[in-house]
């Protein structure tokens, strides 16, 4: 991947809203690689979650730290109780068809609601590559009407509009979890937390996943991070075979690589990290396109690599099983790129098939001519 990290945007310039007020954001990436990533031959042993989070926060850039603040202000503070923030990136311009069954998902777990939250960036751009306005399609009644529909749920929205180059999803889950870190952080309980890596397309998870997670944490404090197995709709194994037997070898490779080598490497969404893990190893890189929870999951493994005492990841099976939206196989089978953040844009989502993004259900409304 390339890792040609920008310090700072050039005041770009956008707005979130925040109960109607429009308020101005400077998107800036964070450090870069060299700046925030720790010695791969630095031996770390146990880690304190509110030491490592103090640390990070104060890593940040002042203009960083003030978008984090002033998205934060936007949502109710961390409850007490909550041991998990499920992160979902949500493109709130073309996810209609998808996040009321995502977080239908999580509303299905057994585990406690005082036990997790949802935190949904609910971005979108500001103009498009010919500077026209960009309008939104049902997303945001979608989460509102599941919000109405399923209250007891804890889902919070963070919302703000993007100008193009800030929309990559590098620096979208950074900002995500950076919040996270950052309403934990103030809470002040000395307590762990747990970040969830979740997509606005999640067709379905094991009703027992949340909660099998927590327990193989509390029986394994010397693990970094918790991942369980993805998987692709059947309908998609019909159409796209070679697809299908593609990926079925990459998971036999990766589970005898892991045989071999003792370490598990999670696969994209489901997958969970300690918090102060996550700040140890500082977060998200903001310059990736894709593939920004394999950097960070890889971030965590060199971290322990020396490590007698500690593994980052464990694999946690059948009972935390997810299904995933064909969407990116439909991307990479067809195009051959992958799926970006947003599409109908210079990225298109990698196609210019609006059915790959929007789904069955046609879209209501169109995106301004």
């Amino acid at each position: 991947f390339s890792l040609a990290v920008k310090r700072v945007f050039d005041k770009l310039q956008s707005e979130a809203v925040e109960e109607g007020k429009d308020k101005d954001f400077n998107f800036e990436f964070k450090l870069s690689t060299n700046d925030i990533r720790p010695d791969r031959n630095d031996s770390v042993e146990e880690i304190e979650p509110a030491i490592e989070v103090e640390k990070y926060i104060q890593k940040f850039g002042s203009s960083y730290r003030e978008i984090l603040k002033k998205l934060a202000e936007q949502i109710p503070p961390l409850d007490s109780s909550t041991k998990i923030t499920v992160c979902i990136p949500v493109a709130a311009h073309e996810e209609q068809n998808f996040i009321y069954n995502t977080l239908k998902t999580l509303n299905l777990q057994t585990l406690s609601k005082d036990l997790f939250e949802v935190v949904i960036l609910a971005n979108y751009p500001k103009f498009s590559k010919q500077v026209r306005k960009i309008k939104l399609d049902d997303t945001m009644s979608e989460i509102e009407r599941f919000k109405k529909d399923f209250p007891e749920l804890k889902v919070n929205v963070l919302f703000a509009e993007m100008v193009d180059n800030a929309a990559k999803i590098g620096n979208i889950r950074a900002i995500l979890s950076d919040v996270a870190c950052l309403r934990w952080h103030e809470r002040q309980i000395d307590q762990d937390h747990f970040l969830m890596r979740f997509d606005a397309d999640t067709l379905n998870i094991h009703p027992e996943a949340l909660g099998y997670y927590l327990r193989v944490f509390e029986k394994n404090p010397n693990v970094d991070g918790l991942g369980g197995p993805v998987s692709i709709t059947p309908d998609f194994a019909l159409r796209h075979p070679i697809g299908f037997v593609g990926g079925a070898l990459f998971n036999l490779l990766s589970k005898r690589l892991a045989a071999k080598t003792k370490q598990f490497k999670p696969q994209g969404p489901n997958t969970l990290l300690r918090i102060g893990v996550y700040a140890k190893v500082g977060g998200y890189l903001s310059d990736f396109n894709c593939g920004e929870g394999v950097d960070l999951d890889f971030a965590v493994i060199d971290l322990r690599h020396k490590s007698s005492q500690f593994r980052a990841f464990m694999h946690t099976g059948a009972s935390t099983r997810l299904i995933t939206s064909e969407r990116r196989g439909e991307v990479a089978s067809t195009k051959a790129t992958y799926g970006s953040q947003w599409s109908l844009r210079a990225t298109e989502f990698g196609t210019l098939n609006k059915g790959i993004r929007s789904g069955e259900i046609k879209v209501k409304k169109k995106l301004e001519e």
